[in-house]
């Protein structure tokens, strides 16, 4: 979008294909007179496969997870709402940027990498809460394991206090 805008605009004003700041997202992604909606789409259907193989990837590489349904369709739920909103919001940054005679590759691309790993992160905790509600063997024995290692570091904490304070009486 950055390199549209240099190509064909003066810098502070937006080209006539895309007169608006703000749009509403169907127009990001499926607009007619925007040249920006073809590569967006394109993007987003690039990331359903690129995350298949980064599962696959992972699979291959060390048995981390069990591959379940609900966890496969869950994560690329989540993949792919992250994606979506950081294409819409790349799409209303580039363009308030460029109105306020400002480079979007040096102001944009910064906020939407901190943005990107904090809605991940975002959804990443939603996406295992709702593997925790389908019973997901991913979610659920992970939170087991995790419970039973804190448990007992707990436990061995409480004693070996307990026995330091036992000797000093």
């Amino acid at each position: 979008m950055s390199t549209y805008l240099h190509k064909n605009a003066i810098s502070g004003k937006l080209p006539p294909s895309d007169p608006k700041i703000c749009t509403y997202p169907t127009i990001t992604f499926c607009g007619p007179t925007s040249p920006h909606s073809q590569m967006a789409r394109l993007l987003l259907y690039i990331s359903v496969p690129s995350h298949i193989f980064f599962l696959v990837v992972i699979k291959i590489t060390g048995n981390h997870y069990f591959l379940s349904a609900p966890f496969f369709f869950v994560y690329l739920a989540a993949a792919v709402t992250q994606v979506s909103i950081l294409l819409y919001l790349a799409h209303v940054l580039v363009h308030w940027t460029w109105k306020l005679f400002m480079n979007p590759d040096n102001s944009v691309i910064p906020f939407l990498t901190a943005f990107a790993d904090l809605i991940g992160s975002g959804l990443l905790a939603i996406a295992f809460f709702l593997l925790l509600l389908f019973n997901d063997p991913n979610a659920f024995d992970n939170a087991i394991s995790n419970s039973t290692v804190t448990s007992n570091t707990s436990t061995l904490l409480l004693n070996s206090t307990l026995t330091e304070a036992q000797r000093c009486c």
